[in-house]
């Protein structure tokens, strides 16, 4: 099943009481299309997080529905039900999933994975194996500080980086940095022919 971002919600174990509907979604800019407004709603309380807290906050209960990824959906310690509401894709290029290396693409070793998305790791390492014969070490990322990385030395940065969302529009590293760089959408699209949804 190819990524994919959608709303789920957990399937109900027992009569809810009347109270807003709390509506997890993802934080960024590509999201705005389908929850624009709904956080004026009364009927509605939204909370904004990275997407690798959907799945999570359906399972402590804290929301009702989440804009959650299809890999969430598959890992969820409790039942879920997907919505066909909508969701995310594009047919080719993304321009917020990349990874970005120092060294070419077919020598990589490490990659640092941004750990707001569980999707964009499992798709990356898909891609490194289907299309490079590569199964590079995978390790967390925390992303969230990389607009204070900008005036770090060169040789402060990974050798290679996944980063998802806003930020590898509006934060992406140096490409001075990093020569090397892969868009996981049109990867997948090279791959499968598939849109990446």
């Amino acid at each position: 099943m190819p990524p994919m971002i959608v709303v789920m919600t957990a399937v109900p174990t027992k009569p809810t009481t009347a109270r807003p509907a709390r509506l997890g979604a993802v934080s960024y800019l590509n999201t705005l299309p389908m929850i624009e407004g709904l956080g004026k709603l009364a009927e509605v309380t939204l909370t904004l997080t990275p997407p690798s807290e959907l799945a999570s906050m359906l399972e402590r209960d804290e929301v009702d529905l989440a804009l959650a990824s299809s890999i969430d959906y598959q890992r969820s310690s409790i039942p879920l039900a997907i919505l066909p509401v909508g969701m995310i894709g594009s047919s080719g290029p993304t321009l917020t999933v990349r990874l970005f290396s120092r060294v070419p693409i077919e020598d990589l070793k490490t990659v640092a994975c941004d750990v707001d998305s569980h999707t964009s790791v499992t798709l990356l390492r898909i891609v490194l194996q289907q299309q490079h014969g590569l199964s590079p070490e995978l390790l967390p990322f925390d992303a969230d500080a990389l607009e204070h990385r900008h005036n770090a030395a060169d040789d402060d940065w990974p050798e290679s980086l996944l980063l998802i969302g806003d930020k590898v529009v509006t934060a992406s590293p140096p490409a001075i940095v990093y020569p090397h760089q892969l868009d996981l959408g049109e990867a997948w699209k090279d791959l499968t022919g598939l849109p990446f949804v």
